[in-house]
């Protein structure tokens, strides 16, 4: 593990309606930016579809840094919007991080350690660190949204869901025209699975975690259940379309557990 040698990377983070917070949430990434001057950076923001005034504070840094870069979508949702700035990413290392910046972006220079190595490094909020600002009611969700998918997926990942990673461009695009759910948050599962699958190397290292209650990314209240029982129907969407990926001879592993019995129905 070595980060003396250079790494150039794209940071994609996706905005939406984001005036309240995407000015700290900038100045503490180009404070970030200063202090790390051997890696060369570009941020990729791209806004998606806002209708208050993120793009115009997007435009007033892009006037102080070189560095930060624009795409302009109608409004597609989180995870379509991350995937349009992987598309448009200039280097090889593409790194994924929320406007509200939950993650220290600090931590993409403890992954620049572990991806010689790998094809994904994932932050995690279940291996330690702590997950702040968060209900025990949204600690609940998180942590059976956890278990189930490990119960059901052979990857070894417990946080599938997180934002907040680094991939090889090489990995990432192999991957996104293979994506079909139609969940757009479920999509940060659905590259887990097919990377396993395809015998991507992956590595989870635990981060600290800030989770505003304001998050576009997790509407409270009874959103929050139906947020839920969607998300527990695409899981299982996942888990039946991966069968048959798996049967029709797409994967070099098989991404969900029970193998054994898949095999024996299925031959």
């Amino acid at each position: 593990m070595n980060t003396s040698k250079k790494k150039s990377m794209s940071i994609i983070m996706p905005a939406y309606n984001e005036e309240d917070r995407i000015i700290s949430t900038l100045n503490d990434f180009a404070q970030w930016v200063q202090k790390n001057p051997k890696n060369e950076i570009e941020l990729i923001i791209v806004n998606d579809g806002s209708t208050d005034r993120t793009e115009e504070i997007i435009q007033s840094f892009i006037d102080m840094y070189s560095w930060i870069r624009l795409i302009k979508t109608d409004h597609i949702g989180m995870m379509n919007a991350i995937f349009t700035g992987m598309k448009k990413a200039e280097n090889n290392l593409v790194g994924t991080l929320e406007a509200d910046s939950p993650v220290n972006p600090q931590y993409f220079i403890t992954f620049l350690d572990y991806i010689d190595e790998n094809d994904i490094i994932i932050g995690s909020r279940f291996l330690g660190k702590k997950v702040l600002g968060k209900s025990l009611a949204r600690k609940f969700i998180s942590k059976m949204n956890s278990l189930l998918f490990t119960f059901l997926f052979s990857s070894g990942i417990k946080d599938s869901q997180i934002s907040f990673r680094l991939y090889k461009k090489s990995c990432i695009d192999k991957i996104l025209p293979m994506l079909n759910l139609d969940h757009d948050g479920f999509k940060s599962s659905e590259i887990i699975v097919k990377a396993y699958g395809l015998d991507y190397k992956m590595k989870e290292i635990a981060v600290e975690y800030f989770h505003d209650e304001d998050s576009k990314a997790v509407p409270g209240g009874l959103k929050t259940i139906k947020v839920t029982f969607f998300a527990l129907l695409a899981i299982f969407q996942l888990y039946f379309q991966s069968i048959r990926e798996y049967r029709s001879g797409i994967f070099i592993n098989c991404p969900v557990n029970m193998k054994k019995l898949i095999d024996f129905i299925f031959k």
